[in-house]
């Protein structure tokens, strides 16, 4: 129950998966983080820190009206 810092709207906690390693690809660990419900007028984003949004961390900022 965390809300947006951009538009007050709530985040949704999202999970990119774990990717294995190909002979042409590296692997990549599973990264979780949390979007705007929002979404698409608010595209911010964050990345988590112990469980929780990194408010300070937000990788980006855009709210249409």
């Amino acid at each position: 129950d965390y809300e947006c810092a951009a538009c007050g709207s709530k985040l949704v906690r999202r999970i990119r998966e774990a990717v294995k390693a190909t002979k042409t690809k590296r692997a990549k660990p599973a990264v979780a983080w949390y979007g705007c419900s929002g979404y698409p007028g608010c595209k911010q984003t964050y990345f988590e820190k112990d469980g929780r949004p990194d408010y300070e961390g937000a990788s980006r900022t855009a709210v249409s009206n």
